[in-house]
């Protein structure tokens, strides 16, 4: 089976085996839980870094916010 994703979360549950392609070329393979705890490629560690941790808080953006009175 191919599934073609870009959420390795999913793809994690479903291969054995997992490629990822940036920009037309394949960057990166190898075992699943492998390759997702250990990104050796940019790209990839990008998108293991998308996928959200239901254990954790969500990254926040470091700011002050907004000031109620200059709205």
């Amino acid at each position: 089976m191919l599934y073609i994703t870009h959420d390795l979360a999913s793809a994690r549950y479903l291969a054995d085996r997992t490629a990822v392609m940036f920009a037309g070329e394949l960057v990166e393979e190898g075992e699943s839980l492998d390759l997702l705890a250990n990104p050796a490629h940019p790209y990839t560690q990008l998108l293991v870094s998308a996928v959200p941790d239901p254990a954790g808080r969500a990254p926040t953006i470091p700011s002050a916010g907004p000031s109620c009175d200059r709205l």
